[in-house]
């Protein structure tokens, strides 16, 4: 490539496209071990630059087609940066993506809570480890607990590899439609916290 211009208009599109979609791909593991702001944020930051790159990308076509005159026609390697960024953009609504936290041990049970207290997301994985994540307010910034549980048919213990969180307390029963915290500790003010049985959207996206 000659043109030292469409060499950074192109590295730009790659750099930024590649740094939205590992955000995207890791984003539970970036959230659950990143800062406590979360990761969405960052991502709509990204997603945003990319959107500005995209309207820069399709105006440096134009200005080039113009400049041909329609003498020659624009070789396909100048739209690379184009197809790039959408490209990046479209995996948003792509039915197909990969999250890291595939990674870890399977999903047996999973549950999900939106209120007053903010959105609570809760997972049991076939390892017998569980993970809670607590999005306390709308700017996403998480707090996660972690621990292992054992089950007795249709209840689940809790053990806690820190502090227990008082809106869910130790003890969870299954009824197949809701996770209900049975516990005495887990009361807050007068209500249960009451998970909503499988995934929530938002979860690991």
């Amino acid at each position: 490539m000659k043109h030292r211009r469409f060499r950074k208009e192109l590295l730009a599109s790659i750099i930024i496209s590649s740094i939205y979609l590992c955000l995207h791909v890791f984003r539970y593991h970036l959230d659950r071990y990143g800062p406590s702001i979360g990761i969405a944020p960052i991502i709509k930051i990204v997603y945003l630059s990319l959107f500005i790159l995209l309207g820069f990308n399709i105006y440096k076509v134009i200005q080039r087609r113009k400049k041909s005159r329609g003498a020659i026609k624009l070789r396909l390697i100048f739209y690379l940066p184009t197809i790039i960024t959408l490209a990046a953009l479209s995996y948003k609504y792509s039915p197909v993506r990969f999250s890291s936290e595939k990674l870890d041990s399977k999903t047996v049970l999973s549950g999900c809570y939106g209120g007053n207290l903010g959105e609570l997301y809760i997972r049991f994985r076939a390892n017998k480890h569980f993970d809670l994540r607590w999005v306390v307010n709308r700017n996403m910034s998480s707090e996660w607990y972690y621990g292992t549980y054992e089950k007795d048919k249709d209840t689940l213990q809790l053990t806690y590899e820190e502090q227990t969180p008082k809106m869910i307390g130790a003890r969870i029963f299954n009824n197949g439609r809701n996770l209900i915290s049975i516990d005495t500790a887990g009361r807050f003010g007068n209500d249960y916290i009451i998970f909503l049985v499988g995934d929530c959207e938002g979860y690991s996206r």
